[in-house]
């Protein structure tokens, strides 16, 4: 519960640095870009609407720190375009519209959210039938070079704005990565105590009963079906 509530806060910080930089952006500038993007990877298909979306997390928060699956980025797609973006500010704009362009196109998504907002904001995202992976770069999940291709957000923003305002923006991100770090000690520790209740759980479990109990589970599952 304690590492919740350091994460929730965290976000908070987070959503305050994503609003600066918001009043940043350029916007036209930005959807010029998006729809050159979507027109270049994808294009125009006959097929109108039907793709699939599926919902997951490319990373976490854990009680060893934050961990990225890299691995399933080499693993599902062939060519990686990369956005780095130091306000995730640019990139879920990018991606999302990607998103929404492919599944009315008639493309499966896979779509990886941020564990900070898992409700609203995609961070990376796979087109399996093109072999594609668009993933977002920053401090947490910083992208390895082999990844290839990059995009700068910060070119759709004017750094004016953003130099104004540099104080509260550092003083914002220093606050997140103190409180991630508090809610990975929380972690840690509720970690440790429960692998030593387990001990003591794994030796009291009659497992014959648990798998007995699954199978009838199963069975009652499939009835209602």
């Amino acid at each position: 519960k304690k590492a919740s509530d350091y994460l929730f806060v965290a976000s908070r910080f987070d959503k305050e640095n994503l609003h600066t930089a918001a009043r940043a952006l350029d916007g036209e500038k930005l959807d010029r870009y998006i729809t050159r993007l979507c027109a270049r990877e994808i294009g125009i298909t006959e097929k109108k609407g039907g793709g699939k979306l599926k919902k997951c997390f490319l990373s976490a928060v854990t009680p060893e720190g934050i961990k990225v699956h890299y691995d399933t980025v080499v693993s599902l797609a062939e060519r990686i375009i990369v956005i780095n973006d130091e306000f995730s500010c640019v990139a879920p704009l990018i991606v999302g519209s990607f998103c929404s362009y492919a599944l009315k196109n008639g493309l499966d998504v896979i779509a990886c959210f941020c564990p900070l907002f898992p409700e609203e904001k995609i961070e990376h995202i796979f087109i399996p039938k093109l072999s594609l992976c668009i993933f977002s770069s920053n401090q947490y999940h910083s992208a390895p070079k082999e990844f290839g291709r990059q995009i700068h957000g910060a070119r759709f923003l004017d750094t004016k704005i953003l130099a104004l305002k540099r104080e509260s923006i550092d003083f914002n991100k220093k606050a997140k990565s103190e409180l991630i770090d508090e809610a990975v000690k929380k972690l840690k520790t509720a970690k440790l105590i429960h692998d030593e209740m387990e001990n003591y759980y794994i030796g009291a479990i009659n497992f014959d009963e648990v798998e007995k109990i699954r199978k009838e589970t199963v069975l009652k599952i499939f009835a209602l079906n």
